[in-house]
């Protein structure tokens, strides 16, 4: 792949001169396995020889935005910086001890789904429980009106009973 024209402006065509004169190890191509990483935003393999080598290349990068910074070359340092954010959560969601996001987004829609059905599910009790209460309130108010009458039919006899008593 042939280098960028920016390459041959200043100040980005000084980079490599100043790395040089400070000793700085640059590679004239990236390892390509971590070129890969970088591409799919994910770490692969489980080796932990890559991951070692994606923390190394974030160290040395590091390094030349650390320089970009303070030789005010702007552009390349917020590009640095947002490579660098990116590397980061490569290696650190690569980590045998993290649950990968993945998972764990599996996981959390399951556990939306199996919540959406308890709420279903409760709304369903909750609907039976309102029909059954409707009910029971029928039955209430039935029987209130069997009350009623039998008051009335009791009443009534207590009536005739006086009248059938004054003849």
């Amino acid at each position: 792949m042939k280098d960028p024209e920016i390459l041959n402006t200043y100040p980005y065509n000084q980079i490599i001169k100043h790395f040089e004169d400070i000793q700085i190890d640059i590679p004239a191509m990236i390892d390509n396995g971590i070129f890969q990483c970088i591409q799919v935003n994910n770490l692969d393999s489980n080796s932990n020889e890559i991951r070692q080598r994606l923390f190394d290349f974030s160290k040395k990068l590091t390094i030349i935005q650390h320089f970009c910074f303070y030789s005010k070359i702007v552009g390349l340092c917020k590009i640095m910086s947002k490579l660098l954010t990116r590397i980061w959560w490569i290696y650190h969601t690569s980590s045998p001890i993290m649950i990968p996001f993945r998972t764990f987004e599996e996981n959390k829609d399951n556990k939306d789904e199996k919540k959406k059905e308890q709420e279903n599910i409760y709304d369903d009790v909750e609907e039976e429980d309102a029909e059954e209460d409707q009910e029971d309130d029928d039955v209430e108010e039935e029987d209130l009106e069997e009350d009623q009458e039998n008051d009335n039919v009791e009443e009534d006899l207590e009536e005739e009973d006086k009248e059938v008593k004054e003849i």
